[in-house]
């Protein structure tokens, strides 16, 4: 009977994840003005301190997932001047995923897109493929991962064994498809 109670339960426990949530200052401007980007991506924080390796110097956005959704960091590569700053590599956007890339064509859209809402995995990424808007032909890094508030402390560093399992992936997917 214990068994049975337990079991019946189980599909009530809230299993969301929590993310941290903010994007760097320079992306302020840009989802304020562009009417399709203003109050539908959901990021209220836009600081530098963002792109910090450790984020414990701002007073971040905590946001809740949906059950089957990840956290994710977007990372761009920042340049002046066609060179890309020492001090300052990338901007980031940091948020659940399930929020993120909530614009992303579902019909078009890249295998990618579902391997970061299942796990944690690095993948390049072409900008116009999460802002359907951004007509430039700009990449951007999109890491996921799957403990709560885990994209707090992320660089693209901590996965490269992440993006090795991901082209070791697409091979044997590859593969399997020949032979099939």
């Amino acid at each position: 009977m214990t068994l049975l109670i337990f079991i019946l339960l189980v599909p009530s426990i809230d299993s969301t994840i929590s993310c941290f949530s903010c994007a760097s200052a320079d992306y302020q401007k840009l989802m304020e003005s562009n009417r399709n980007l203003a109050g539908r991506v959901p990021i209220r924080i836009f600081d530098s301190a963002c792109e910090s390796n450790e984020l414990r110097q701002i007073n971040g956005d905590e946001s809740s997932c949906q059950t089957d959704s990840t956290c994710i960091t977007l990372y761009e590569n920042y340049y002046v001047g066609g060179m890309q700053v020492e001090d300052r590599p990338f901007t980031v956007i940091r948020g659940c995923t399930d929020k993120i890339l909530n614009y992303v064509d579902n019909i078009n859209r890249p295998r990618e897109i579902d391997f970061l809402h299942e796990g944690a995995i690095c993948v390049h990424l072409a900008l116009s493929t999460i802002f359907p808007q951004v007509t430039d032909d700009l990449t951007v890094r999109a890491c996921s991962c799957i403990d709560d508030d885990c994209n707090r402390h992320l660089r693209p560093s901590h996965y490269s064994s992440s993006s090795s399992f991901s082209l070791s992936y697409s091979i044997l997917s590859l593969i399997s498809l020949i032979y099939l």
